[in-house]
This record gives structure tokens, sequence and C-alpha cells, in this order.
């Protein structure tokens, strides 16, 4: 029983990981909707991160979206796209004017999950 609450509780996290970003960035698009002048910046900020979360979620279901298994393609992706979310982060606290917070908060929130399929797929 105890070993079945584990992979229970395991296969919990795993998805409420990867599911995270999913929250802060619908917050920081509303956030921008409802703000009275948006940024042409934090649009593109928030697309771009939108669009390195939506990777990852095409990315679970179609495995070669991220590169062929266990292929340096996939490694330098997913490395890419950490880089690009810390650069973003970064972007945001030092220009970002509109939501700043929620931007940085999105990136850092959206690199953690992929430092968690680029740990995933160096074991697997």
């Amino acid at each position: 029983m105890s070993n079945e609450l584990e992979r229970l509780l395991a296969f919990t996290i795993a998805w409420g990981w990867v599911a995270a970003p999913s929250i802060p960035i619908a917050a920081a698009w509303c956030a921008l909707h409802r703000s009275i002048k948006p940024g042409l910046e934090a649009s593109i900020f928030l697309l771009l991160a939108t669009i390195s979360y939506c990777w990852i979620l095409f990315g679970l279901f179609f495995r070669s979206a991220l590169g062929p298994d266990y292929s340096s393609e996939r490694s330098m992706i997913v490395l890419a796209n950490i880089v690009a979310m810390a650069i973003l982060a970064l972007w945001a606290a030092v220009r970002g004017r509109d939501c700043k917070m929620r931007l940085i908060i999105v990136s850092l929130v959206t690199a953690s999950v992929w430092f968690y399929v680029l740990a995933i797929s160096s074991v697997v």
C-alpha cells in the first residue's frame, strides 16, 4: 500500500509541477489585458514565455517535439529554453514596467519546469 501511495504522490507532484506555470501565465495575461496601456515589451515577453511553456506541454504528448531521445539536440533545446527564461527574468527585472513581478515569476517557474524536463531526459 505504501508503494502505491508513494507512486501516486510522485505522480501528483510531477504533474502539479508541470502544470504550475499555467497559473502565473494566465494571471499575467489577465493583468496585462486589464492594464490601461499595456506595453509592447511586456506583451512580447509574456508571449515568449507562453510559447516556451506550450512547447513543454506539446513535448509531453509528442516526445519528438523536444528532439530525438538521448540526443544532444534535445539537450540543446531544453538548455536554450532555460537560458531564454533566465534572460527574460533578468530583462523583466531590469526593464519591466508592466506586471514586472508577474513576468519574473512566469519565467522562473517555466525555467524550473525546463530543469525538470532536463533531469528526466538525462535519466530516462
